[in-house]
């Protein structure tokens, strides 16, 4: 009996330790599993938030990138406009230039056609004074008065040499002054242009 006791109280000591291993396994159990449990929740959620992280660096990437292609074409824009109005100011300054080189080469050939026009008439006279001067030197009598007439004929044709010659010079100072007056012109408004636009 003794040893029956002594069985019993094994067992009983056995299936108290069992017991108490039971609920202590049971225990580290449930605790291993709760720690698993808030660990996964913890690797849950850090996989949330490298994946947010990483979605938003994506998305902050692509409105970086959208900026940047933005930007670029807005300055290449304008670079094209500053350029196309920089050719449309040029083409606009070389039309004027041309208009002003225009008007003076008119002006230069409305002055040659007046001074073509003043030795046209005094190449005219002349031969007409030349004519009426024939007759006086077939009426002359004497050697004195061939010289005398040859002198006033030469004298006479000198003065309207002279006064056709001071007329032709300043009907051709006139025409280059008029010419130059007009490239003077433009460049003037030239520089206002550039003034204003500066």
């Amino acid at each position: 009996m003794a040893n029956e006791k002594d069985s019993a109280t094994t067992v009983k000591d056995m299936a108290a330790a069992a017991k108490d291993t039971t609920r202590r396994t049971s225990g580290e159990t449930r605790d291993a599993a709760q720690e698993f449990g808030r660990v996964a929740r913890q690797g849950s959620e850090q996989v949330g938030q490298i994946t947010q992280s990483a979605g938003d660096t994506v998305s902050k990437s692509v409105d970086i990138g959208g900026q940047v292609a933005q930007s670029s074409v807005e300055g290449s824009q304008r670079l094209i406009e500053g350029a196309a109005n920089s050719s449309r100011d040029m083409s606009v300054q070389v039309s004027r230039n041309m208009e002003a080189l225009m008007s003076a080469q008119g002006a230069m050939a409305e002055g040659l056609q007046s001074v073509w026009q003043e030795w046209l008439r005094y190449s005219q006279d002349s031969l007409q004074r030349w004519a009426d001067q024939a007759q006086s030197l077939l009426r002359v009598r004497s050697m004195q008065d061939l010289v005398s007439t040859q002198s006033d004929i030469l004298r006479v044709e000198m003065e309207h040499l002279m006064k056709s010659g001071q007329r032709i010079s300043e009907l051709a100072t006139k025409a280059a002054n008029d010419a130059a007056n007009r490239v003077i012109r433009r460049e003037e408004d030239q520089a206002d242009d550039i003034r204003r636009s500066a």
